[in-house]
């Protein structure tokens, strides 16, 4: 009698590890959209550090404050276009316009092509608030002050209410609060993936 229970305690044994390791006979006939996946985990995002000197010197070439967690990579880019003359048509460090610096601003740091007419990036923007745009955003005007009309002029939001434009006179660091940009601001976008 011994016997028979030792038998049946150790395929009773036998039969519940083959069951744990191998999944129950229920889970084996399951088709395969219902198997569950077990996904990898994130890779961390290897978050870059920049140097105290390199961010004090954008927030005194760009009039801002310049901290770790900020796109330190777009102000690096904009610093580099200071200097930069007005030219019609222009999409370079030779001459640009607003919407010639926009495009190439965007190509470089967010490898994104822009339309080459500020009308056309507009259409291709989504609107935001103001008080939500973050550093890259668009802030789009209106020149002649008929701010219901599309913009003809445009620049890149930076933060603390400051933006960079290619204005007539080469490139230029502005204040949202400024009366002129105050009375042309159409509104502030951002662009669609």
């Amino acid at each position: 009698m011994r016997k028979v229970l030792f038998i049946g305690l150790v395929c009773t044994g036998l039969a519940l590890a083959a069951n744990s390791c191998s999944g129950s006979s229920e889970s084996t006939s399951k088709t395969e959209s219902e198997k569950t996946t077990v996904e990898e985990p994130e890779k961390p995002v290897k978050k870059v550090r920049y140097a105290s000197l390199e961010l004090d010197r954008l927030s005194t070439t760009l009039g801002i404050t310049v901290e770790q967690e900020d796109d330190v990579e777009l102000f690096r880019e904009v610093a580099t276009w200071v200097g930069t003359p007005y030219k019609s048509a222009g999409a370079d460090k030779n001459g640009a316009d607003c919407s010639g610096f926009v495009n190439a601003v965007y190509d470089e740091v967010y490898s994104i092509s822009l339309p080459r007419q500020t009308s056309k990036i507009y259409e291709r923007s989504s609107r935001i608030d103001f008080e939500d745009a973050k550093a890259g955003d668009l802030v789009f005007f209106r020149t002649d002050g008929k701010t219901n009309q599309t913009p003809n002029y445009m620049g890149i939001y930076l933060k603390e209410n400051r933006f960079v434009v290619m204005s007539s006179k080469g490139l230029k660091f502005e204040n949202m609060s400024s009366s002129y940009y105050k009375k042309n601001f159409v509104c502030a976008a951002t662009i669609k993936e």
